[in-house]
């Protein structure tokens, strides 16, 4: 006689899966615009805050996010044309273009967090300050890891 199967719903690889795929995704067509740039303005961040040799680039944002460059190319190249982002001449490489926040991205940045931490909230709203502690370190644990293996 074998293990009862478990639903998808209570399988914490399937549950993750979904649950990514839901945060994921633009709302609506509409703000498809607005998540790329909020992907890019996150991602010029967090190239700065890892202490990318103080050029940004398309090629330092398509490793942050994964991607392939070419990707990386286009979603940057969105978030320029929405303003969030604009683009100087790189002076260690002639061939090659910085990347930096315009005050719109800063702000788009700011108010991405902002919604970010509020979908968290909400999510966590009931649980003990110790719960959001415990799940708040292990949450970021497991992403820091995952991000480091893939």
């Amino acid at each position: 006689m074998g293990r009862p199967v478990k639903p998808l719903d209570a399988l914490p690889g399937p549950t993750l899966f979904r649950a990514v795929r839901l945060l994921g995704r633009a709302p609506d067509q509409r703000s498809q615009r607005r998540f790329s740039g909020i992907l890019v303005v996150q991602a010029v961040r967090g190239c700065r805050e890892r202490g990318d040799s103080g050029e940004i680039t398309v090629r330092s944002v398509a490793d942050y996010m994964r991607v392939a460059p070419s990707t990386a190319s286009r979603l940057v190249s969105d978030a320029v044309d929405a303003g969030y982002v604009e683009t100087t001449p790189s002076p260690s490489d002639r061939r090659s273009t910085t990347l930096r926040l315009t005050d719109a991205g800063r702000q788009l940045m700011r108010s991405s967090v902002a919604y970010q931490t509020k979908v968290y909230e909400q999510a966590t709203d009931g649980w003990s300050s110790e719960d959001k502690q415990v799940f708040e370190r292990l949450l970021v644990e497991f992403c820091n890891r995952l991000l480091s293996e893939l």
